[in-house]
């Protein structure tokens, strides 16, 4: 990635999930300000930086976990087996 600007997208969205994961652990204390202004930015950029199918993945959790917290701040978030399809990143169709 030589890109400055995708760089700086991509450092936002590791802010951003580095935030908001605490909220799937038990006892967990994410950092939802910072989670949601991450989100905010990427947003406002465009979504997903360029960082092929593990950027569109992190920031597909980041847009999932602060857009439920947004609507329900008292949501609480718990880690399930993958379902049909999941478990890893797969090219878009």
């Amino acid at each position: 990635m030589s890109d400055p600007a995708e760089s700086g997208a991509m450092a936002t969205l590791i802010d951003g999930l580095r935030a908001v994961c605490p909220a799937v652990v038990s006892g967990g204390s994410p950092d939802w300000s910072t989670a949601d202004a991450a989100y905010t930015q990427l947003s406002g950029a465009g979504g997903a930086p360029d960082g092929g199918c593990y950027g569109r993945v992190g920031f597909e959790v980041l847009r999932v976990l602060v857009t439920a917290h947004r609507e329900d701040p008292e949501t609480e978030f718990h880690i399930a087996e993958d379902g049909p399809g999941g478990g890893g990143c797969q090219a878009p169709s």
